[in-house]
């Protein structure tokens, strides 16, 4: 059986504020399971694919910030992964890509070497709160868009819905001064982990209150979403 909520957020200023303390996000394991060794073949694959593959298998958190001309999804090549680590995993999976790799938070970050000056200004973006209460993972993400186009890029209101099942998992965060890619961090590393995207959008406030940069997906509960993850606008692309 499944649900959907849907809900709106109104633009509210006294959010943008900046003044007080970042709220560090604590480590949770990730570090322990890092060394682990990674094997991963197939005859074709993306980069994309193979970094989805290896994180999901591994219930590592991630995040990808796709530039304009994102090379994850563009060609398909055999892959042959054999790593010490998991962020060895990554680099290999990202040969020839010319995206980094970084571990913030127990997240692992790849980032493409084409990010716009306005893509990385909302990944920064500090918020004064952040408030998700009893929400799936992809239903805190929906969350996140809206702050993100209304405080941070001044939409007046923001539109979405989430379906679930009866049986999902909820989560609560509260977080303070923290930054875009802090909250999605932490969405992430919640029950069971998961991947957060990050795309490029226009400099000008959206037309559409649907038109987010920001997705975020459940290794447990979002795997069809997963599999079809691509590096456009939509996640099917």
């Amino acid at each position: 059986m499944t649900t959907r909520t849907k809900f709106a957020i109104v633009c509210l200023l006294a959010l943008a504020s900046r003044g007080t303390p970042q709220t560090s996000i604590k480590e949770d394991g990730q570090k322990a399971r890092a060394e682990i060794p990674i094997v991963l073949t197939a005859s074709r694959a993306s980069p994309l694919w193979a970094v989805l593959r290896v994180a999901s298998e591994n219930k590592t958190p991630l995040g990808i910030a796709f530039g304009t001309h994102p090379v994850l999804c563009s060609e398909e090549r055999p892959l042959q992964i054999n790593a010490t680590n998991l962020k060895d995993a990554f680099l290999q999976a990202l040969a020839g890509t010319g995206y980094t790799v970084e571990m913030e938070g127990g997240v692992y970050t790849l980032t493409a070497p084409d990010t716009t000056t306005h893509e990385m200004a909302l990944l920064n973006y500090r918020f004064q709160k952040f408030s998700a209460t009893d929400s799936t993972m992809s239903g805190a993400g929906q969350l996140l868009a809206g702050y993100i186009r209304t405080v941070a890029e001044g939409a007046t209101s923001f539109a979405g819905d989430t379906i679930y099942s009866t049986t999902s998992q909820k989560l609560t965060i509260q977080m303070y001064s923290s930054t875009t890619k802090e909250i999605a961090n932490q969405i992430v590393s919640q029950n069971g982990k998961g991947v957060w995207v990050f795309r490029p959008t226009a400099d000008a406030v959206p037309a559409s209150g649907r038109d987010t940069p920001v997705q975020i997906y459940s290794y447990e509960e979002n795997s069809k979403g997963l599999e079809s993850l691509g590096c456009g606008i939509d996640a099917g692309e």
